[in-house]
């Protein structure tokens, strides 16, 4: 999984049934500084063409909507990508609800009737999720470096083991 650091402009996948909350939402970001590229969906097979092909930095959902569900969504993102940030904003969401939620590899979830920090959860999931992808290329980094490392001793001990043997 790679989200590029674009600065303070994000791509976001909305799963929303109703276009006036999924633009309320754009509205809110962008109200509060955030240059955003989107794209809505209000079905599986809409949602699994986007994720394959628009690269979004976040998804945010509504809960439940007719025929698909925010939870069947986060399903969906968790099995291809386990760091892309998925945010729930929903007008039906309770305690229980945002436990379950978050328990099923949800980043965060608000009401859609308190969306005051919506851009501060936005902005904290994308962070978190990019120095995840940095802190997992920095340990592969670290694996590799380590294995050539263990081969170069390897290397110098069987011709140091070489040079015993034929020195005679």
């Amino acid at each position: 999984m790679s989200i590029p650091d674009t600065g303070n402009a994000f791509r976001v996948l909305l799963v929303e049934d109703e276009p006036l909350d999924a633009e309320l939402i754009i509205d809110v970001l962008r109200e509060d500084g955030i240059e955003v590229e989107s794209r809505r969906v209000d079905d599986e097979a809409g949602y699994r063409e986007e994720l394959g092909s628009f690269a979004a930095d976040l998804v945010i959902a509504d809960l439940s909507m007719p025929g698909f569900s925010g939870y069947r969504a986060l399903e969906i993102l968790r099995e291809r990508d386990r760091v892309l940030p998925f945010i729930f904003v929903s007008g039906t969401i309770g305690e229980d609800e945002a436990i379950q939620a978050l328990k099923s590899g949800a980043t965060d979830y608000l009401l859609k009737g308190r969306l005051a920090r919506l851009a501060s959860a936005v902005r904290r999931a994308v962070h978190q999720a990019r120095e995840s992808v940095a802190r997992e290329r920095a340990e592969k980094e670290l694996i590799r470096a380590q294995r050539f490392e263990s081969l170069a001793m390897l290397a110098g001990g069987l011709s140091h083991d070489l040079r015993n043997i034929l020195q005679p």
